[in-house]
């Protein structure tokens, strides 16, 4: 996720056009809020729902590159049963199944990368160049590391 997450951002910021946009800057946004927010709910930390509203776009980049620093270091921490430990979703209410850890792990990746869909979308109505973020297609590079610019 680091490497689509990356490569959006460097599509995103190559196109000055983009810096202007409000949707992108919206979904962009959206997208780290949420992964900011999971890892708080796994580490069962409290958080700010409006955590990185009134950042500029450069810091937005920054604050996504944040994350993944920071995932690194929590999933570095865990081991194989840590994976079946059920995770508390706030506001879900009692009828709520609450997920198990890789479950969610799959939740925040999948509405990333929906996300992100949403964004090169976005880009390419504007007349930008999105990335390429298939996640095959980063097997098939060998799995590079992300490139932050």
């Amino acid at each position: 996720m680091a490497w689509a997450d990356a490569a959006t951002w460097s599509a995103v910021l190559a196109y000055a056009p983009a810096a202007g946009d409000g949707q992108i800057r919206e979904r962009l946004h959206h997208i780290h809020l949420c992964q900011h927010v999971w890892l708080k709910i796994w580490s069962e930390d409290s958080f700010d729902p409006h955590a990185g509203e009134s950042l500029d776009l450069a810091d937005l980049a920054n604050w996504a590159r944040d994350y993944h620093e920071e995932v690194d270091v929590y999933f570095a921490s865990l081991d194989e049963s840590a994976l079946a430990r059920k995770v508390i979703v706030p506001e879900t209410g009692d009828d709520f199944q609450q997920p198990q850890l890789w479950e969610s792990f799959v939740q925040i990746t999948t509405h990333s990368t929906y996300h992100r869909g949403q964004v090169s979308a976005r880009l390419r109505e504007i007349g930008g160049e999105p990335a390429q973020t298939d996640f095959i297609a980063w097997v098939g590079l060998g799995k590079p590391m992300a490139e932050w610019k």
